[in-house]
């Protein structure tokens, strides 16, 4: 009886539960589709804050087109009139303005239009307002990071060489990037203030190879993620200001490409070597390094709906850290963007507490050997699996440095 009370108090807790944790909040997982006209092919790089708006491109008939995409709209391109090899990298917290790259130009698109800047550009990033957008400018052979407002203000931030600004924070006050002390191809990754200017992040401890990128900032610029050098490695790293750089990655190639808001969750990309993807990851200071797909399938019950697919990359997480979006290998075997939702922590948080209460609890009237049973799983090792079609090189390297090597070739 005393069971059957503590089941029935867990499910009355549980429902009670149930505005927490709506339904886009309940763990699912999608594949995003592709633009209609050319050989299937989408990758997804941004999201907004609340992960309701996912960007990106898909491919049509002739080339790569941007896209927009949210649950009622599904996947819809940004500019169908604009010309073709234009990418969209990121949006703005409620995914109302979008940034991106046309054919070597920055862009800028918001419901009144596409504005593309007439300058030799790339734009990678924006702030939570959209009013402030990050990327390179060329300079010559070169290029560097700098800083757009809606104000038409355009200012350089400085560095070293070859440079370029990744990201910028929620309130664009603060940017991350690399540039290139002692000249390419030696770069090092960058945080920037109006106060402080350009502040070099360093290397990995102990490296000889002198090389780190800034990829993404949380939302005050307290935690910056990127990849650099360790000996022949390059590993996904985070720095803050206390620990200095730090690998997540010990002894893996990979890559990390975002971080949530408050900068306890990472993901990116586990790497066979300098260009070749295996698989997305997701990093928390709890578990350490884990494969996406097998945290999705393991802790949330999402194998049905993965079945088949291989997630390749991870390149972007909403603010809040329940929505992941990036690029992998459908059961078709064709490259397609895809969307995953996580639990709210404080709703999972909550439902493993009152389980582990209530479990406990009954358990007492069992055998001892049986409460291990409701023992928290382990962090997964990511398993041995078969090597996915890779992802074209630029899906990662166009948000970073993809735009002075194309400079090089004019």
């Amino acid at each position: 009886m005393r069971f059957r009370i503590l089941i029935l108090l867990t499910a009355l807790v549980l429902a009670s539960l149930g505005n927490i944790a709506e339904a886009d909040s309940a763990p699912a997982f999608q594949g995003l589709g592709d633009l209609p006209g050319g050989p299937f092919d989408s990758s997804a790089f941004g999201v907004s804050a609340d992960g309701s708006v996912v960007v990106g491109n898909g491919t049509v008939a002739g080339g790569h087109q941007a896209f927009r995409w949210t649950a009622s709209t599904g996947m819809v391109a940004l500019a169908p009139d604009s010309p073709l090899e234009n990418f969209a990298y990121g949006t703005s917290a409620d995914g109302s303005v979008v940034v991106g790259s046309q054919r070597l130009h920055a862009f800028r698109w918001s419901a009144s239009g596409l504005t593309v800047f007439d300058s030799t550009s790339n734009a990678v990033a924006v702030s939570a307002d959209g009013s402030v957008v990050v990327g390179q400018l060329r300079e010559g052979k070169t290029a560097r990071a700098v800083r757009w407002t809606n104000a038409g203000e355009l200012s350089e931030l400085g560095g070293d060489g070859l440079s370029g600004a990744t990201d910028v924070t929620a309130d664009g006050s603060v940017l991350a990037g690399f540039h290139s002390p002692g000249g390419a191809p030696n770069l090092e990754a960058f945080r920037w203030t109006a106060r402080s200017g350009v502040l070099g992040l360093g290397y990995l401890p102990g490296t000889t190879r002198p090389y780190s990128l800034a990829y993404a900032l949380s939302d005050d610029g307290s935690v910056v993620v990127g990849r650099a050098f360790d000996g022949p490695l390059l590993q996904a790293f985070r720095w803050t200001a206390q620990t200095g750089m730090q690998s997540i990655s010990p002894g893996l190639f990979a890559s990390a490409n975002d971080v949530s808001g408050d900068g306890s969750i990472v993901v990116g990309d586990k790497m066979q070597d300098q260009f070749r993807y295996d698989y997305a990851f997701l990093w928390d200071q709890p578990h350490g390094f884990r494969s996406l797909k097998e945290v999705l399938v393991a802790d949330f019950g999402l194998g049905q709906r993965l079945q088949g697919w291989t997630l390749v990359n991870a390149f972007g997480i909403s603010t809040d850290g329940t929505t992941i979006v990036g690029t992998g290998t459908n059961p078709a075997g064709q490259a397609e963007a895809w969307r995953a939702v996580l639990p709210e922590p404080a709703a999972a948080a909550w439902t493993l507490l009152v389980l582990s209460v209530a479990l406990t609890r009954a358990g007492r009237t069992h055998k001892a050997s049986d409460r291990g049973a409701w023992a928290p799983s382990r962090p997964m090792e990511p398993q041995s699996r078969p090597s996915p079609r890779p992802v074209r090189q630029s899906a990662t390297v166009c948000r970073v440095n993809q735009f002075a090597i194309n400079l090089a070739r004019l």
